[in-house]
């Protein structure tokens, strides 16, 4: 599965948002979460859409929110799958991808490799 993510930054209003909670102490600690939650999210975000071959977009404005899925929805729009199966069967391992073109100025979007699982045997 590919992921595409978009953060949205709103960082901006959180002294808004903040300005809502009375009690201090309740207010140092939503404050405290909140920019932990935020310094987490662009690296989580760029890896998990890299992981799974997608892209990653930063949204530091509402104003970039729309280009944003817009261009997901241009990328989506001219994909292709592709598909194997591989010539040995084994357990739980992970498999490289490596996919290569012929025509230069072609952009390769896909992840790096995958896990395998072991075929379920089922009763007959």
């Amino acid at each position: 599965m590919i992921i595409y993510t978009v953060q949205y930054n709103t960082l901006p209003q959180l002294p808004q948002r903040l300005a809502a909670i009375k009690n201090e102490k309740a207010r140092r600690k939503v404050r405290e979460r909140l920019l932990k939650g935020y310094a987490l999210s662009e690296p989580y975000l760029r890896n998990l859409a890299e992981k799974t071959g997608g892209r990653f977009y930063k949204a530091d404005d509402l104003k970039d929110v729309g280009p944003a899925f817009e261009a997901i929805t241009a990328e989506l729009g001219v994909q292709y799958s592709l598909g194997y199966y591989p010539q040995e069967k084994s357990g739980d391992t992970e498999r490289s991808i490596k996919v290569k073109v012929r025509y230069p100025n072609l952009v390769v979007r896909a992840r790096d490799s995958y896990m395998t699982s072991p075929t379920i045997a089922t009763k007959e």
